[in-house]
């Protein structure tokens, strides 16, 4: 039902059960408030508990029964009543006539605000650089915890610092939305919200290194939500799983060439093609996918998870060319620069480090990438009873790994650093620990004892450090401190860099002193123009999802370099939430419930095949594990609140109707 009042000297029309500070600032009048929010109830409405925390600090309530009386900003005159009165909690009536300043409701509105200030730091207030606070140091010394300008930050960083799960991604996923969308049970929505950022939004689900859940605040509670696995059953759900052909932006008549079907290569090339570009991916092997395909073992990432992704590129127009090498030769053919308006190369780090050893040309001595490729391409290498593994990263890990899963009855894994120094991802470490992997930490290589063809042993010698003070890698070793273990094979895994030789000399583009690409750190653009380089061939071995991170931030800065306009060409297709759904509320033992662990085959079963170690969560699993979080982005979902007038004005309004 329409009511209607005047509020300084202006008609308005308002609902009933509406309160006069609604009613004036839908109408555009401002009156200053602290306490209201178009979410929340008003202040009379909610109890007060007997205690709040702090961290670790308990505070009890004082006043409990006393109550909270709101902030007493949102004072207006109302004509016939002697007193100002709160407008947030007053309902509108019939003829109401309002003001909302006076000199009565000014001086009460102070009273107010220096109730509200009494513990506020008045530093702060009176500070001459108030305005253009650097927010580090202070000319008055004000404790850095009681500065202003530690609740009150850039919009974006903060932002960002208050959604750590997010800001810890390197695809910046929006992994709440994800989250929430699981929890409901809506795994469709939360498969196109991981689709924004990712086209292989599957694989990172089985092999994501997860650094969004070392940064999740549910762990400072219990554990932190299973933010991987969730993603994966999001993604394995039967609606999830039909190909998708994405909406593309109108045809540019622009070519782009990406060298390369790694990860950085194929996530480029997905949104080059949205962003309306004809593209094109050379790939030297006979199937896409990268070290995803070829290096992790399938008991991790199944070849048919890669395979169903990249036909969801290919069935948006990618063109992907495999069996197509690029050396210095196919380079100056195939991408001259009047074929091509744009080329990205994401060649990765495939190429395995070597290092000079005695005995390892005998018949059984193995290099970790190769080692791991065979399987996948359906060779199985004869590894023996006794096997050791010298290297201490993830590949080196699967490596040993797979040993097992070959035959081996002994699998010995020695390396420089110290158990917590191994570059491996812990998780990866313990489960190879789990299957009976024994770890030789702090041991290098001396030599490979053989009969001139057969692998006998190996000889190690301590190591008494791996880096000099400055953290460069200069390994000091203890002569007198040597071991020999009996081995049937030896596989070397001790690191992984780019291969760049496909570059001709006069290319133009630099190269670094760790075969890296140089690009320029704004765009990746390499120093030849239109040529453009991302992902391990730019930065060295990275994860899976910092690849795809390149990938993402190259086909942007390339769609850029031909007219575009990045990523704001994208269009958002991911639906907003349901308001009646935000609402966390009081569950019980919510503090309690444990993470929900994903159930994985037997260690006695396991090493007899390649079988996908890790089960996966049931729907109800998923949707339990999910409702665990916190939900840290729920405060970016409220309601937008009506701020003060950008330039205050000192003029009176009009006075009560004559």
């Amino acid at each position: 039902m329409s009511v209607h009042l005047n509020i300084d000297g202006k008609e308005v029309d308002a609902y009933e059960g509406q309160s006069i500070l609604q009613a004036a600032l839908k109408a555009g009048i401002y009156i200053p408030h602290l306490c209201f929010h178009p979410d929340l109830p008003s202040f009379k409405e909610i109890k007060p508990d007997e205690v709040c925390y702090q961290g670790e600090n308990e505070f009890q309530s004082d006043s409990k029964a006393a109550g909270y009386n709101g902030c007493g900003l949102c004072l207006v005159e109302v004509l016939g009543q002697k007193d100002p009165i709160l407008s947030c909690v007053t309902e509108v009536e019939e003829g109401m006539d309002i003001v909302t300043f006076s000199d009565l409701v000014k001086t009460k509105r102070l009273d107010s605000m220096a109730e509200i200030f009494t513990q506020h730091p008045h530093a702060c207030l009176t500070c001459a650089q108030k305005e253009g606070c650097s927010l580090t140091q202070c000319s008055t010394n004000v404790p850095e915890e009681e500065r202003c300008g530690t609740k009150i930050s850039n919009p974006v960083t903060g932002k960002q610092a208050l959604i750590p799960c997010r800001a810890a991604c390197p695809l910046e996923m929006d992994v709440p939305t994800y989250v929430h969308f699981i929890a409901q049970g809506s795994f469709d929505e939360a498969a196109r919200t991981i689709r924004e950022k990712t086209p292989m939004g599957l694989s990172l689900g089985h092999i994501c290194h997860h650094p969004c859940e070392t940064q999740c605040r549910r762990g400072e509670l219990s554990q932190p939500i299973a933010i991987c696995h969730l993603k994966r059953l999001a993604l394995e759900t039967k609606d999830a799983i039909v190909t998708e052909k994405n909406e593309t932006a109108p045809h540019t008549g622009k070519k782009v060439a990406v060298v390369g079907a790694g990860p950085e290569g194929i996530v480029a090339a997905y949104y080059l093609t949205l962003f309306g570009h004809d593209v094109t991916l050379f790939e030297s092997s006979a199937e896409a996918g990268g070290m995803l395909r070829w290096a992790i073992p399938e008991y991790r990432l199944p070849r048919q998870i890669i395979l169903h992704e990249i036909r969801m590129i290919e069935a948006m127009g990618v063109n992907i060319r495999t069996n197509s090498p690029v050396d210095a030769d196919a380079f100056r053919d195939e991408l001259d620069q009047n074929k091509w308006d744009a080329v990205f190369l994401a060649t990765g780090a495939q190429a395995g480090k070597r290092i000079e050893v005695d005995g390892m040309s005998l018949q059984e001595v193995y290099w970790g990438m190769d080692f791991l490729r065979e399987p996948k391409e359906g060779w199985a290498p004869e590894v023996g009873e006794n096997v050791v593994v010298i290297g201490g990263d993830n590949v080196a890990l699967d490596a040993a790994m797979t040993a097992l899963r070959l035959g081996a009855a002994r699998v010995v894994l020695a390396c420089l650093e110290q158990r917590d120094e191994m570059p491996a991802f812990d998780w990866e470490i313990e489960a190879a620990e789990k299957e009976g992997i024994v770890l030789q930490p702090g041991w290098g290589i001396k030599k490979i004892s053989g009969d001139g063809k057969n692998v006998s042993g190996v000889e190690l010698i301590a190591c008494a450090s791996v880096f000099d003070k400055e953290s460069y890698f200069c390994p000091v070793y203890d002569e007198s401190n040597a071991i020999k273990i009996q081995a049937d094979s030896v596989i070397l895994a001790i690191g992984q860099k780019p291969d760049v030789n496909y570059l001709p000399p006069k290319s133009g583009i630099q190269i670094l002193e760790d075969d890296t690409i140089k690009t320029k750190p704004n765009n990746l653009e390499t120093d030849s123009p239109g040529f453009f380089a991302g992902g391990e061939a730019r930065s060295g071995p990275a994860s899976a999802v910092e690849a795809m991170a390149d990938g993402r931030r190259a086909a942007s800065s390339i769609d850029l370099f031909l007219g575009g306009r990045g990523f704001d060409e994208i269009r958002q297709d991911v639906k907003f939430f349901d308001r009646g759904l935000l609402w966390r509320g009081q569950k019980e033992n919510f503090y309690a419930r444990d993470r929900v662990e994903m159930a994985e085959i037997p260690v006695s079963e396991r090493i007899e095949s390649f079988a996908l170690l890790q089960i996966g969560y049931s729907a109800g699993e998923a949707q339990a594990e999910a409702d665990r979080c916190l939900k840290c982005h729920l405060r970016f979902l409220l309601s937008p609140v009506v701020l003060p007038p950008a330039v205050p004005t000192e003029t009176r309004p009009a006075p009560f109707r004559k």
